[in-house]
């Protein structure tokens, strides 16, 4: 009898498993883990953009997440210093009660033109 390897049915994952964190679900939980490095505080929309330094303006993401962001940000800044945009839509979407996002999707227009530039930051 062939094993699944042989059959060619078997898939190995040498990936963790995205992490789960549906337990995060107090702002103490989230500093917890930003403490030890295993969760980051961000602001959605950067000050530079517009944002606040504010708690509902601010989202707790794994690390590599850090440096998606930052390029994403580096592209809107430059977008908006072009004229190319004036509209930004930045909207995390959650799971069950986590604190933690499962994405943040980022739109941004310019009024009285077509299209809009559309990313998804998937997390969890």
């Amino acid at each position: 009898m062939k094993s699944l390897f042989e059959r060619g049915r078997a898939h190995l994952s040498l990936v963790d498993a995205r992490p789960d964190f549906s337990s995060v679900t107090t702002p103490a939980k989230a500093a917890a883990l930003s403490d030890t490095g295993k969760l980051r505080r961000i602001l959605l929309v950067p000050v530079a953009l517009g944002g606040e330094d504010a708690e509902t303006n601010s989202a707790y993401v794994p690390p590599s997440v850090i440096l998606v962001q930052e390029r994403l940000n580096e592209t809107l800044r430059r977008y908006l210093s072009e004229g190319r945009i004036d509209n930004l839509s930045v909207d995390p979407e959650y799971k069950g009660k986590s604190l933690v996002p499962t994405k943040i999707r980022v739109s941004a227009r310019k009024d009285g033109r077509v299209g809009e530039f559309t990313t998804v930051i998937g997390i969890w």
